[in-house]
């Protein structure tokens, strides 16, 4: 979607897990969903936008015909519609109050200028104002095609059974077409960018490249960055008292991933000095063992705690089929 259109998708998706299919009345799909112990969710992000199923083994297959027939034939329904654009409107407004919000906001959109990460999945106040129910139904018929989407299934389930069904649940999506490179530049665009605001705590965000996601080297960076997140914590609030969440992480976008450095605090020329002295000892001495053997330790502990459910597995295999292919779950 155009600039002038984000937010389109996440309004969309919206509408499909909330509205459900055109073959039942809203308070039919709420109440019918609730009797079953099935929820539709969605979710839009810079890489790509997910519809989710969690249902129960026994009501399966009764709930999927219901998500299917959602996916397929959603309602699109005005008042639904109007009702959603307003919600995400007013977070769009939130968001501009809210400091960190709107300091990850201005990072993407001046580190990544011109490209698709510069737009917001979620909008912007002045770009959901402008989208019509219209544009959503226009939207939904480009974008459903058998070509642009994949489907992952956790669970208790007989293989050639769910293949069947799904085949005939989607037999009438059209071909599509597959969705197209996602252009984020060569790396980031280096510059600084200042917002003054009267309140007395400065934001500060620092973002620069980080290796591809699903590479070794991406693995060696995320660890580096979480020790690295740690040191600016110890010195920064713990010793110094300088701020409350001082943090270093990376992300995992697919077209181009970055680093950054964080904090927020009312003397930033201190801060600064300290995170920069911080950074150069790590780039003259490297880091301790015990530092890398605990952060492998926490970095385990926490993969694992996230493969403990059905929906954080299938989620898993998704985002690592994007990036290169659901193997590398266990890899990457």
């Amino acid at each position: 979607y155009p600039p002038e259109l984000q937010g389109l998708e996440e309004i969309m998706l919206t509408l499909i897990a909330e509205g459900g299919p055109a073959s039942m009345e809203k308070q039919e799909y709420q109440r019918t969903m609730e009797k079953i112990g099935a929820r539709i969710g969605s979710s839009t992000g810079y890489d790509y936008s997910n519809i989710s199923l969690n249902c129960i083994k026994p009501y399966w297959k009764s709930s999927w015909q219901i998500f299917a027939s959602a996916i397929t034939d959603p309602a699109f329904r005005q008042e639904d519609f109007d009702l959603v654009k307003n919600k995400l409107i007013t977070a769009a407004k939130q968001a501009k109050t809210n400091p960190d919000a709107h300091l990850s906001n201005l990072s993407m959109e001046n580190a990544w200028e011109g490209t698709d990460y510069a737009k917001r999945p979620s909008g912007t106040v002045e770009s959901l104002e402008n989208i019509t129910l219209r544009d959503v139904q226009g939207y939904y018929k480009r974008l459903f095609g058998k070509d642009r989407i994949f489907v992952v299934v956790v669970g208790d389930l007989d293989f050639d059974a769910v293949r069947e069904f799904m085949a005939q649940s989607f037999e009438n999506l059209p071909p599509g077409n597959r969705a197209p490179e996602l252009y984020a530049g060569e790396k980031v665009e280096e510059g600084l960018m200042v917002e003054d605001r009267n309140i007395q705590t400065n934001y500060i965000k620092g973002v620069f490249d980080a290796p591809r996601k699903g590479t070794d080297e991406s693995i060696h960076n995320a660890l580096a960055m979480r020790i690295l997140g740690r040191r600016f914590f110890e010195e920064l609030r713990t010793k110094r008292s300088l701020s409350y969440a001082p943090a270093a992480g990376t992300t995992g976008y697919a077209a181009r991933p970055m680093n950054q450095v964080y904090i927020s605090t009312t003397d930033p020329e201190q801060s600064l000095e300290v995170m920069v002295d911080l950074v150069n000892q790590v780039r003259t001495d490297g880091f301790e063992q015990k530092e890398l053997d605990g952060t492998k330790q926490t970095f385990l502990t926490n993969y694992y705690m996230g493969q403990e459910t059905n929906s954080s597995i299938s989620m898993s295999l998704g985002v690592n089929e994007i990036y290169g292919g659901w193997e590398n779950m266990d890899r990457f």
